[in-house]
């Protein structure tokens, strides 16, 4: 079972990717948005949008610092948490490729938006 965050200051979310190299964003405010959908903001430098774009991502790790919690999200269908039948995860996507696909397409399309209004 999934946890509800709240994205508070000081959460955090820890991405793994397959070849171990981790990026851990941590809020520096509090969340916004509904119940249903919370969300807040990082700061993405050039070097993190090269990870997006060159590396595998394997795992995200949503961390809420005030309850002490956090859940981990998995994109590699075959991961050993995969196959513990206790473990209740719904895939987000039909694939790992489909997975990848989509985080390098959307780091293109926020490149390509920032220099174009040269944020």
């Amino acid at each position: 079972m999934h946890n509800e965050f709240s994205l508070a200051s000081k959460d955090s979310i820890v991405l793994l990717f397959k070849d171990k190299t981790k990026l851990e964003f941590i809020f520096q405010k509090g969340g916004f948005g509904t119940k249903e959908q919370k969300m807040n903001i990082v700061t993405l430098t050039s070097t993190h949008l090269e990870i997006f774009l060159n590396k595998s991502l394997s795992k995200a790790k949503v961390i809420s610092y005030r309850k002490n919690l956090y859940d981990i999200y998995i994109l590699n269908h075959n991961d050993d948490l995969m196959q513990n039948k206790n473990y209740d995860n719904k895939l987000q996507y039909n694939s790992i490729e489909s997975g990848q696909y989509l985080l390098r397409r959307m780091t293109h399309k926020f490149i390509e938006l920032n220099l174009n209004k040269k944020i």
